[in-house]
């Protein structure tokens, strides 16, 4: 005989959530604030309840368990065959388009998260991945918003359907405390536990040591998305032929700096000032006799360019390879709405492409309500922004340039166009930057979901040396540092 554990799962009796009534879930644990018009009923559940009739879906591969970064959010914890609560499922909804940003729906659920923490709750409605709003810590709770709603899905629980909701809690790491930006660190990339771990030397006189003794050194410079952590892996990537022998591309040089700066609130000028101050503190001012190559990703790019043009980093840099750098401007009104899109995208897997888990951590922080208005670099990056036009009149630096441009442009056959109509009309219909995403996402010119390759190649050629411009990649703007692709046109740029 063989014995075998069976565990019954009761479903819990469902709450009415009504205009001038909270709905309290387990004594408490969870309490649906009311709301002016939505009518509805909720409880607490199980994802394997939640899952039978929505095909086993679960959740998007984007958001895999990814410890220190992505995991999934419970309200209580799992134990031996108990797998714990950890989705909320509404039925006999009266309206679902009741939930709005200006009319959220509210969890207040009794745990708290630490400062660094955000909730990402999601659907699936039975054809996408949706994110419904964010959560984030307030006092010893975590506050929950809702500003959308998914229809209703089939359920045993009611004849008209139900909205299951999963969370996931993202943690937004960064490589120092507020205090201590920007950082300028050396940085080692191993493999441990078949994991790639980066190693930072925050310290400015060890640094400082490094440099000394190096000769030729790479600068790694993130953009608004991201850290340097989820590109200097690249140096251990990214191979190249030395001697005849396939070799890490990290080979090409005796030292690997980054430079991870605060990418919002802070201008591009003030930006390349600071790195400006970094480098001469660890020795790299003028002509310091070395070869410094930057590798700049994004807004990095904008940063390393005025460095260079305007703030004597000519005298500093010997070459500097932009990838997806908005060359050309971006016009994406706010970094909230640049982040909502790309983490939909991500989620409903447009392009199938992995995204590494510390990018979409940030992306998903970035997305939700956590961003004040005041994010400086992006206004600076609109093609009709001040910065823009100074930086297209800067003069000739004369350093070489070296462009890499993802080309991720949405295929356009009559079964993909009507996939994307209804995916578009799905999760943008209420979006201020759904003319802008039409033209950008869904139109014909190429880009990198981020950025118009036209705009990412937009440096005068009127330059000695002149800029190289490489044969467009097939990644996006998240992959440059972790496609195949990416990969060689990095060491194309590096290595020639």
């Amino acid at each position: 005989t063989k014995e075998v554990a069976v565990t019954l799962v009761k479903p819990r009796d469902a709450e009415q959530l009504q205009s001038d009534r909270n709905a309290k879930l387990m004594n408490g644990l969870v309490e649906v604030q009311s709301h002016p018009s939505l009518q509805a009923k909720f409880t607490l559940t199980t994802v394997s309840q939640t899952t039978r009739s929505v095909d086993n879906v679960v959740t998007p591969p984007l958001l895999r368990e990814e410890p220190g970064a992505i995991e999934s959010f419970q309200f209580t914890t799992s134990r031996n065959s108990d797998p714990g609560l950890a989705a909320v499922e509404l039925f006999n909804v009266n309206d679902v388009n009741l939930v709005t940003k200006d009319a959220p729906l509210k969890l207040i659920v009794d745990q708290t998260l630490e400062e660094d923490e955000y909730i990402l709750p999601i659907s699936h409605d039975g054809e996408f991945f949706l994110p419904l709003g964010y959560g984030a810590k307030q006092g010893e709770q975590t506050e929950i918003s809702l500003e959308r709603l998914p229809k209703p899905t089939t359920s045993s629980r009611s004849l008209d359907g139900s909205i299951k909701i999963f969370f996931k809690k993202l943690k937004s790491q960064k490589l120092g405390t507020s205090y201590e930006y920007p950082i300028l660190a050396s940085a080692e990339v191993k493999q441990e536990n078949n994991r790639e771990k980066v190693t930072y030397e925050k310290n400015i006189e060890e640094v400082k040591k490094q440099v000394d003794s190096a000769q030729k050194i790479v600068l790694y410079i993130h953009g608004i998305i991201g850290d340097t952590e989820t590109m200097v892996g690249s140096v251990q990537r990214a191979t190249v032929k030395i001697n005849g022998e396939q070799r890490p591309l990290r080979e090409l040089y005796d030292l690997v700096l980054t430079f991870d700066y605060e990418n919002l609130q802070t201008t591009i000028e003030e930006n390349a000032q600071l790195l400006k101050k970094r480098l001469e503190t660890v020795g790299l001012g003028a002509n310091h006799g070395k070869e410094l190559h930057i590798v700049a990703h994004s807004m990095g790019g904008l940063v390393s360019r005025w460095f260079i043009e305007q703030e004597g980093g000519n005298e500093v840099v010997q070459h500097l390879v932009m990838l997806g750098t908005p060359n050309g401007g971006s016009p994406w009104p706010q970094v909230q709405e640049l982040a909502f899109v790309l983490l939909n995208f991500g989620l409903n897997k447009i392009p199938a492409m992995a995204w590494p888990a510390k990018v979409v951590a940030d992306l998903g922080a970035k997305s939700l309500q956590f961003i004040e208005a005041n994010d400086n670099s992006l206004d600076q990056m609109q093609p009709d922004s001040e910065f823009i036009t100074k930086l297209a009149d800067n003069p000739d630096p004369h350093v070489r340039y070296t462009i890499i441009s993802g080309d991720r442009s949405m295929p356009t056959s009559k079964k993909q166009s009507s996939f994307l109509e209804k995916f578009k009309a799905k999760l943008f219909n209420n979006l201020a930057t759904n003319a802008f995403i039409d033209g950008l996402v869904f139109g014909t010119e190429p880009n990198d979901i981020a950025v118009h390759l036209a705009n990412i190649k937009k440096v005068s050629s009127d330059r000695s040396p002149q800029p190289r411009i490489l044969p467009d990649v097939a990644c996006d703007h998240l992959t440059y540092f972790t496609s195949e692709a990416g990969l060689k046109a990095l060491v194309d740029a590096l290595s020639n």
